[in-house]
């Protein structure tokens, strides 16, 4: 038997220039008649880009429709001005699974050219056939009679259902009837059982069309992608073995589900697909397999279906973590779509992380505890702080102030001579200055015993107190306070508490913030007490330096007390400070 001639003697020994351009429209071949055409050798052409060797080429229509061809893998013939030859010439350009071949030549000689395409026809391997408008075989390539084992005359006029009944041919067809109607190449790969073996086809359709651009026929191109096929299913397999493999060793959890919409387009539940021995470690379920989330745990939360709807809909990857409170667990998730298979398919890889949290949670109460523990220690602190700066401040008034006019009355009694007649005058002014001074330790008794315990909350209440404290304060500050809702009954020790905090707040304001406006706003609402001090000095940072921060730490001391929260704003000009605390 004569050994076959090598393909490239036969396809430069064909007298038609043809070449072939990749999808990215790089020279993969191009015979002599077309090298001789160019008027280049292979080595200028092979691999170099059709557009960059040629940019005149881009100006005319063969740019547009190559570009078409190789992007709708369509079959395009036209005609067009070459720019070598000044001439017209006619060009078809069909697709092939590594890009598109490009068959040109003069358009005097197209009888010549059919001839020539005849004969690669007749010689490929492919199996080619043409189906005119009722879908009757029209041709049949010499591959046709010798793969199928048919003759070509015994079935010229018949339908495909008719040339091989038994074969469930009903896909294929539809891919046909689709190029007669719609004039787009369609491709499948369709299995066919001859009487040796199992065979595969990947089939193109093409339409073939009259000179008005209608469709006169179907051509139908097959090659046997068997043995490509069957190392396809092998390495398949080979990765799925290695897929199951570490799909049941990984320590993490790991489904695959398929989620479920109502007819409104809302994830309400899902289905089990697969999954791994971790995962029913994880979370205690064995029987899942074709199962539902809700057939298995019918009262787990909501936001599972939401989070997995989401990734299905979005097709973005979520990671989270989440409790399901009906098998007690928390869970960390990474959930991601599995679009290969198919759009409601999601990957859920999760490990259980209930200790982790439980951890969490007992740390966070020590904390908890420890916080609660110093702001109680603070608490106690700034109160001492302000029982001894009170018990000071008393000492001093009383020292200074009361022991010093007392002293003046000692003093003045002790100058009295009760037996000297002659010292009468001067006993009766002595008598008299002490009068005045005792006049003065009444006075200032009873403006320590106002401050200790002012008289004016227990006789007039809290709004005449708080305005008190604003009458008094006067100088460079002008207070302006206001009351809202006040007027329901308080206990005595709210209303004692409201008053010593306006009144610190206050002084505060009066001795650091150099304010010229202070607004103090007492309020009730919703059974909680909102006082709120607002002035124009010169900010709480300063404040705070001046004075340490011992004054606010023993306000804050006493809100807490009441179980109260207390907020300090202050920026250029403006401070405000915010208490509330329950009636």
């Amino acid at each position: 038997m004569p050994e076959f001639p090598n393909a490239t003697l036969i396809l430069n020994a064909i007298p038609v220039a043809f070449y072939v351009l990749d999808h990215n429209a790089n020279f993969s071949y191009v015979n002599e008649k077309a090298l001789s055409y160019f008027k280049m050798s292979s080595a200028e052409m092979i691999g170099k880009n059709v557009w960059a060797l040629f940019p005149n080429s881009v100006k005319t229509g063969y740019y547009h429709e190559v570009n078409q061809a190789i992007i709708q893998k369509k079959e395009t013939t036209f005609e067009y001005m070459s720019v070598f030859t000044e001439s017209w010439i006619k060009l078809t350009i069909t697709p092939i699974p590594e890009g598109v071949v490009v068959t040109f030549g003069s358009v005097e000689k197209d009888k010549y050219s059919e001839n020539l395409y005849k004969t690669l026809i007749e010689n490929t391997p492919d199996i080619i056939t043409k189906w005119n408008s009722d879908l009757k075989l029209s041709y049949g390539n010499a591959a046709f009679e010798s793969k199928m084992g048919l003759s070509l005359a015994s079935v010229l006029g018949k339908s495909h259902q008719e040339i091989w009944p038994d074969v469930d041919d009903l896909a294929l067809v539809k891919k046909m009837q689709n190029v007669l109607e719609n004039g787009t190449a369609e491709t499948i790969t369709v299995p066919f059982k001859s009487q040796e073996s199992q065979l595969y086809y990947n089939i193109k359709m093409a339409p073939e069309l009259t000179v008005n651009g209608k469709v006169k026929s179907v051509i139908v191109i097959g090659r046997d992608i068997t043995e490509l096929k069957n190392n396809q299913e092998a390495i398949s397999a080979d990765l799925s073995s290695k897929y199951k493999s570490l799909f049941n060793s990984i320590n993490q959890g790991f489904c695959i589900i398929e989620v479920l919409w109502n007819s409104e387009g809302k994830a309400i539940d899902y289905r089990f697909i697969e999954a791994n021995p971790a995962f029913e470690n994880q979370t205690g379920i064995s029987d899942y397999h074709d199962r539902t989330i809700n057939q298995i745990l019918p009262t787990l939360e909501n936001h599972w279906y939401e989070i997995y709807g989401e990734v299905a809909k979005s097709q973005k990857s979520a990671h989270f973590e989440l409790p399901a409170a009906i098998i007690n667990a928390w869970f960390e998730v990474e959930a991601f779509p599995i679009k290969s298979l198919g759009e409601n398919i999601v990957g859920v890889l999760f490990n259980d992380v209930t200790e982790r949290k439980h951890a969490e949670e007992v740390l966070r109460k020590d904390q908890l505890k420890n916080f609660e523990k110093q702001q109680q220690k603070e608490i106690l602190k700034a109160s001492l702080n302000a029982q001894e700066e009170e018990r000071q401040r008393i000492a001093e008034m009383l020292h200074n102030g009361l022991g010093q006019v007392l002293y003046g009355v000692k003093t003045n009694l002790e100058r009295i001579k009760l037996n000297e007649e002659e010292a009468y005058d001067d006993n009766l002014k002595a008598l008299d200055r002490s009068k005045e001074l005792l006049g003065m330790c009444i006075q200032e008794t009873r403006r320590i015993s106002h401050e200790l315990m002012p008289s004016i909350l227990e006789d007039f209440g809290l709004k005449a107190s708080v305005n008190d404290i604003c009458s008094q304060l006067k100088g460079k500050t002008r207070f302006n306070c206001t009351f809202s809702g006040i007027d329901i009954p308080l206990d005595k020790y709210l209303q004692l508490a409201i008053y010593r905090i306006t009144q610190e707040l206050a002084l505060n304001i009066m001795k650091h913030a150099d304010a010229t406006l202070a607004r103090i706003n007492i309020s009730v609402v919703d059974n909680h007490i909102h006082l709120t001090v607002k002035d124009n000095g010169i900010g709480f940072d300063s404040v705070v330096k001046k004075e340490n921060g011992i004054g606010l730490k023993t306000i804050e001391a006493k809100v807490k007390l009441l179980h109260g929260k207390m907020e300090i704003t202050s920026v250029r000009r403006q401070t405000t400070i915010h208490i509330q605390f329950p009636i």
